[in-house]
């Protein structure tokens, strides 16, 4: 799951008791608002959507395997990579991007690069096979797939870039990693792996910054999916059994024990991410609970249930934005209505936050800043506004409410502690629905 506007979108979905049900696929992506090839990963960058995988072309522009869309038009970033991006995230201020490539912008990069807004760049010298995923765990970040070094070290199938260089975590696996996840302070991997330096995990293990453990006797297949929900550890793969336990592809640990999601899926889980609070699923499955789904499904606490028709193909990209739920994948229509590669699963107008434009929005101001900063809407005097300001890891530094249509920012977390230098990100959520993000750049 990828830093997204999620937390605050669905606190404000499930205080005015929105019925997931009730949303429908938007046209927005059908032809000619679309990718010319199938959409890998998904997030949310700098305000605007990006997404990768492998495509040349996005409504009209040339983009090489990557690009952002601004709500209207879609742009590359740059000259792109030769390759197809499989996943992406934002670490230290900047997008970083893995897959099967080995050109950035016209410069090597081997299999990962960052994107600073305006260039790309190498990280070290990257790694020796595809990267498939990417998580950010205690400030560093962490890449995995099917490689065996990062930067000439020895590191099977997952390693740490520390900002400097790369370097192997703990001890070395038997087999691919394919999933990655933070959970409760503990850094966790899914995979075609059985074994860490010859102990038997099968295919789940946790990382504390120090030692590997396993779940129990783990899964009797590989993982593919990983997220948490309602404070619990949430499994895809194509798994039958978690620790024994019969499951249909997907389970949930509690912290001591694994229990099945309903019935489950006749075919693997390929991603699994949180929307309006609710687990959503996706995948090459049809069915779900014995119904069906067509490839995309959510968690109604009792049963899953399908969002509409679904898709026509494979879902493997699933991210909250705004209001609203977007999928990637191999499919060409949502439902009944043509939308190839890209999706937008749309709540009714009625229900959906307002999303301000540039023009309604001052500031911040300001930007950089050393020692606080102020940002101004069009809003209404006596209007309560709940401000969560969030580092680049998605995680919370500061809430602020205020009662008038602006907010100033001292630059200081929780504690009353000055924030260390950076990027973070003010985001504005009013009880009339109002809702914008702004990044900050603080300077000392």
């Amino acid at each position: 799951m990828k830093t997204c506007l999620s937390l605050a979108t669905c606190a404000f979905l499930l205080s005015h008791g929105v019925d997931i049900a009730s949303a429908e696929w938007s046209g927005e992506f059908g032809d000619p608002n679309s990718p010319n090839g199938s959409v890998e990963s998904l997030i949310e960058f700098d305000g605007e959507l990006v997404i990768t995988g492998s495509f040349s072309e996005v409504g009209g522009s040339l983009a090489e395997n990557v690009a952002r869309y601004d709500g209207t038009e879609w742009h590359p970033l740059g000259a792109g990579v030769d390759g197809v991006v499989y996943d992406a995230i934002v670490y230290d201020g900047q997008l970083v991007v893995a897959g099967d490539f080995s050109d950035a912008g016209g410069q090597p990069a081997q299999r990962i690069a960052a994107w600073d807004g305006a260039s790309w760049s190498p990280l070290g010298l990257g790694l020796n096979n595809v990267a498939t995923d990417l998580v950010v765990y205690r400030g560093n970040l962490y890449a995995s797939g099917v490689f065996q070094s990062g930067g000439g070290t020895p590191a099977n199938y997952i390693a740490e870039w520390d900002g400097i260089s790369w370097k192997p975590v703990g001890e070395l696996f038997n087999e691919r990693v394919w999933a990655m996840h933070v959970h409760d302070d503990r850094l966790v991997v899914g995979g075609v792996f059985s074994s860490i330096d010859d102990v038997q995990v099968n295919h789940l293990a946790q990382w504390d910054g120090e030692n590997w453990s396993g779940f129990g006797s783990g899964m009797d297949d590989f993982v593919q999916a990983l997220t948490s929900f309602q404070g619990e550890l949430v499994v895809g793969g194509r798994f039958l059994h978690a620790d024994n336990v019969p499951v249909g592809r997907v389970a949930k640990w509690n912290g001591v024990t694994f229990d099945p999601v309903g019935a489950g899926m006749e075919e693997r889980i390929w991603e699994l991410d949180v929307w309006a609070g609710r687990l959503v699923a996706g995948g090459p499955f049809d069915f779900a609970d014995g119904q069906e789904v067509n490839h995309i499904t959510w968690w109604d606490g009792t049963t899953w249930q399908p969002l509409g028709e679904g898709l026509n193909d494979a879902v493997s990209a699933l991210l909250p934005f705004g209001s609203d739920l977007l999928v990637g994948g191999d499919f060409v229509f949502a439902g009944s209505t043509p939308s190839r590669y890209l999706a937008r699963w749309s709540l009714p107008a009625a229900s959906s936050p307002e999303w301000l434009s540039e023009s309604q929005v001052a500031g911040p101001a300001p930007n950089p800043s050393r020692e606080q900063t102020t940002l101004s809407w069009n809003g209404r005097s006596g209007e309560i506004a709940d401000v969560t300001v969030s580092d680049v890891q998605g995680r919370m530094v500061r809430e602020l409410r205020v009662t008038e249509p602006e907010v100033t920012w001292d630059l200081r977390d929780q504690r009353d502690v000055p924030v260390a230098n950076g990027v973070y990100f003010v985001r504005v959520q009013t009880e009339d629905g109002i809702h914008f993000v702004r990044r900050v750049q603080t300077i000392r």
